[in-house]
């Protein structure tokens, strides 16, 4: 089939880097295919998108508040104006496909294609589905998603398993496994998420004091997030332990680490999975339907992860948690296999597959 293949999608990184390891996926098999990124209305993101010379679309636009009404008649217009501007993309095109991975900036794109009668196939990462997926799953041709446990809250065709695609510049090298044994001194990376996460930061530091009066050796590796930066510097500089807002490289820091600490989204665990990186999980506790609860649970199943809720989370229980992974080569052993089995590094793949499938070959 001819015509315009939109991805959509945002506004976070959770949901960026999926959206364009499959359109990265859609150029290589098709480099004169016409393709368009609708997402957030964010710099950054725009400028991640065009960087992999994409063209980028964005309206103003923000997701629904829960309890404020008012507020949220105002919103359901920002979304009413950029839905009547993207109809207008899709008209002027021959005919198109367009592919949602989630999130509040999927939602007008997806409406509009629904309005179109343009085919639509979506992709959901979590274990619990987000609002504009479950909305719209009835209406399309097809569902992706990353964890079992999603397909009860969809409706619409029967879900396939396809895993989460993974950004290029974070993937392993191809055939590389995870070596059983620890690094001396033994290196705990520590990702609060783009934007960091306050408490977990905070209770990290105050650990690694712990571990330093008890001369444990380790070396720490803490994004803080750029909000969280003031923390890190209320704790003594040590050699040891190394705080950035942000971590450029993180294909290397995923591969020097022996040990991950973090939230439970569900791109994090993805990378995790994919350089078989034993983890504790600290889920956060306001994300939607509890989702990244229901996405820890999933890993700590699997034998790869150990979860606490953040109402338990302190320094006493990290130190025991990270103690006991690092202590105990069989259950570290363990982990490495669990998340291994949960590694899918060809996830961009299936879903390309997948839309293809539906369009009936995109050119």
């Amino acid at each position: 089939m001819n015509g315009l293949f939109i991805v959509t999608g945002g506004g976070t990184g959770g949901h960026l880097y999926p959206a364009l390891s499959v359109a990265c996926e859609a150029r290589k098999r098709r480099p004169d295919q016409p393709l368009l990124y609708i997402g957030g209305d964010s710099p950054a993101e725009r400028r991640k998108v065009e960087k992999l010379g994409i063209p980028f679309q964005s309206y103003p636009l923000r997701g629904l508040r829960r309890h404020r009404i008012l507020q949220n008649f105002g919103i359901l217009l920002e979304h009413a104006k950029a839905t009547a501007r993207i109809k207008r993309i899709l008209n002027a095109a021959p005919t198109g496909i367009v592919f949602g991975v989630g999130g509040y900036a999927s939602a007008p794109a997806v409406l509009a294609a629904r309005i179109a009668r343009w085919p639509i196939v979506l992709h959901e990462q979590n274990s619990y589905p987000g609002v504009v997926n479950r909305w719209f799953s009835k209406y399309a041709r097809a569902i992706c998603i990353t964890y079992e446990e999603c397909k009860s809250y969809l409706s619409g065709p029967q879900p396939i398993l396809t895993g989460l695609p993974i950004r290029p510049e974070v993937l392993p090298p191809e055939g590389w496994n995870r070596s059983e044994h620890l690094n001396n001194p033994p290196c705990i990376l520590v990702l609060g998420g783009s934007q960091g996460a306050r408490s977990l930061v905070e209770t990290v530091l105050d650990t690694s004091l712990r571990m330093d009066e008890m001369n444990y050796p380790y070396r720490m590796v803490l994004q803080t997030g750029e909000r969280n930066q003031d923390i890190a510097e209320t704790f003594p500089p040590r050699s040891h332990v190394s705080a950035p807002a942000f971590i450029e490289d993180m294909a290397s820091v995923y591969k020097s680490a022996d040990l991950l600490i973090c939230r439970a989204g569900a791109a994090t665990l993805a990378e995790a999975a994919a350089w078989q990186l034993p983890a504790i999980l600290v889920p956060l506790p306001t994300s939607t339907g509890n989702h990244q609860m229901k996405n820890a649970l999933h890993y700590q199943r699997t034998g790869s992860a150990h979860v606490i809720a953040q109402g338990d989370l302190n320094r006493d229980l990290l130190f025991h948690a990270i103690f006991r992974i690092l202590e105990d080569d069989s259950r570290r052993k363990s982990m490495i296999v669990g998340m291994a089995s949960q590694a899918d590094l060809q996830a961009h793949v299936k879903i390309m597959d997948v839309i293809e499938s539906v369009a009936g070959g995109l050119s």
